[in-house]
């Protein structure tokens, strides 16, 4: 998108809305893994993995990827 895109030299990206991430709290500059990381766990767990996301955070990969362990219900 940079590279191909209609300003030369464009360097820098950011997601300006997170509508549907069920309150994980992720920044404009996110890297794209976390937010596919957060953005599969809710596909595959409901809204419950966003709020989960968002109480250990979003960056906390080892703690997001724990939820199985934590989460008891659908």
């Amino acid at each position: 998108m940079l590279r191909l895109g209609h300003t030369p030299d464009a360097g820098e990206w950011a997601v300006m809305d997170y509508d549907g991430f069920a309150g994980a709290e992720l920044g404009e500059y996110q890297s794209f893994e976390t937010i596919c990381r957060i953005a599969k766990g809710i596909a595959d767990h409901g809204e419950a993995f966003g709020h989960w996301a968002a109480h250990v955070g979003s960056e906390s990969t080892d703690e997001i990827e724990r939820f199985g362990d934590h989460h008891r219900g659908e």
